[in-house]
């Protein structure tokens, strides 16, 4: 007798009467509707890369993801009446210990008609005339068995994207810093821990199921990044006609900003040239900027302030329409050091954009825009490239940093109008291109975090061994580590399931 398949194992226990409930309870062929589709499941924790993977999905135009929900990160979870969402099992970090958020094939929910209600509900906000239809809720993640079942073993899929446990819970970090000192993160690591646990054991009875580790994919290379990509359109069925490029400007910004503060902090992190030689990943070994930004800002006093001060917004007097060379002449004045690389100007300018959005300083934002703008224009950069939404800053519904961040030319109009009318907001800070087709991945900056968290968490204070030395075998087994944060490994635990 040849080896049973792992969805095997379930018509099996059906057959010896192991699972009594889920005998019967739902029909083995898809309601006609259904038919025709490949359902692919995006899952992982929250602020794992999720969004990101289901963008970059919903980007194919074989594909569709659900768009225009009105609802948080347009995830399925929060448009359906089928089943309790996750903050009304616990939330963010209680959800995965809830039993009775559990579900799988055996589910009095796993009916028939419960079936199609799912469906209809979610292909409100799908284009079903799209073969692979995309959805992505990190709620799913102890729902797995229960969606394969729902919606058929042989047309269902599911991508799920990993990520460091400090690295989905950066973006709490400022919020809950006392007790991530206190108790060494446990909190987070033990809710993340949970998670992968469910995941590893729910493996075994799923027929189509894929991993990959959000560091893999935009930290080690332009190379292996379209690989990841290409593998994981291969796995749907599709190819990868989808340009992508990466970007690696917001990256540089950073490093450029933290070798600037630590120069004036810790001058002796650095070398007689400048370069850092600090044992700690706060920048790479021997970084040095070619080129850094000036101390002075590079705005007047007037529009430090939040005022328009002497610039003026209007294009110059006259029906003669302003050349790229007088605007950016006109918004300089004597502001910016003309003897700047572009290179250079950009950057700083870029920086300062950024954070008068952390500041939410409308009026500053509207004036460093027109003038990236008009030096973007000037060198050719496409103009639309400073489009920052303040509204995406600091969002809470994002599970996506700016470690990576997808956009695309066909999202502007849509992400607008959504927000407008109150709908989910996206990680989607620049649009870039001027095809659906053309995405832009921001790398190089998935692990920006660790700085911060070194500083704040003493893994060789007794509670922080205490600890570890339970938790650190554990996370080990899914590729990754406390005692040694930038040690990022394939994970053990998955290793046949690895994109």
């Amino acid at each position: 007798m040849g080896a049973l398949t792992r969805p095997s194992i379930l018509g099996l226990a059906c057959c010896l009467g192991l699972v009594v409930l889920a005998c019967g309870k739902l029909s083995p062929t898809l309601p006609k509707e259904m038919q025709g589709h490949t359902f692919a499941f995006v899952i992982g924790a929250h602020h794992s890369g999720t969004t990101i993977t289901d963008l970059l999905l919903g980007e194919h135009e074989e594909a569709s993801r659900l768009t225009n929900t009105h609802a948080k990160e347009d995830e399925g979870q929060h448009v359906q009446s089928v089943y309790l969402p996750a903050y009304k099992m616990g939330g963010l970090l209680q959800f995965a210990f809830n039993k009775q958020a559990y579900m799988d094939e055996t589910h009095e929910y796993a009916t028939d008609e419960n079936r199609i209600k799912l469906f209809n509900e979610w292909g409100r906000y799908w284009n079903t005339s799209k073969r692979v239809l995309v959805e992505k809720s990190p709620r799913h993640v102890n729902m797995m068995r229960f969606l394969q079942a729902m919606f058929g073993e042989d047309t269902s899929q599911f991508i799920i994207v990993m990520r460091h446990p400090f690295g989905t819970w950066n973006w709490m970090r400022h919020k809950m810093e006392s007790m991530i000192r206190a108790t060494c993160a446990s909190t987070f690591v033990l809710q993340w821990l949970k998670i992968h646990d469910i995941i590893r054991d729910e493996l075994p009875f799923m027929k189509n199921v894929r991993i990959f580790q959000f560091e893999d994919l935009l930290g080690n290379g332009e190379e292996r990044t379209l690989d990841l990509v290409t593998r994981m359109y291969e796995f749907f069925g599709l190819k990868n006609n989808v340009p992508i490029e990466l970007d690696t400007l917001g990256s540089e910004i950073k490093l450029i900003e933290r070798y600037e503060r630590l120069r004036k902090q810790s001058p002796k992190l650095f070398d007689a040239q400048g370069r850092f030689i600090g044992s700690k990943p706060f920048l790479p070994k021997l970084y040095k900027p070619k080129n850094t930004m000036q101390e002075s800002h590079l705005l007047g006093e007037g529009v430090q302030g939040g005022k328009s001060g002497s610039w003026s917004t209007s294009s110059a007097s006259g029906s003669e329409k302003e050349t790229p060379d007088a605007r950016l002449a006109r918004l300089n004045t004597e502001h910016v050091d003309i003897s700047q690389t572009d290179e250079k100007r950009i950057l700083h300018l870029q920086l300062k954009l950024q954070e008068a959005v952390h500041a939410k300083n409308h009026a500053l934002v509207r004036e460093l825009e027109e003038k990236l703008s008009a030096l973007q224009t000037l060198v050719g950069v496409p103009d639309d490239a400073s489009t920052i939404d303040l509204e995406e800053e600091n969002s809470e519904g994002d599970d996506d940093d700016a470690a990576g961040e997808i956009v695309s030319n066909n999202e502007a109009s849509s992400s607008s109008s959504s927000r407008k009318n109150g709908g989910s907001r996206r990680s989607l800070n620049e649009f870039w291109g001027g095809s659906r087709d053309h995405v832009v991945l921001h790398a190089g900056t998935v692990l920006e975090w660790v700085p911060d968290w070194l500083e704040l968490i003493d893994v060789d204070s007794p509670r922080c061994q205490k600890f570890l030395k339970l938790a650190e075998p554990r996370l080990n087994e899914y590729g990754y580590s406390i005692q040694n944060l930038t040690d990022i490994r394939p994970p053990p635990a998955f290793k046949d399931y690895m994109l």
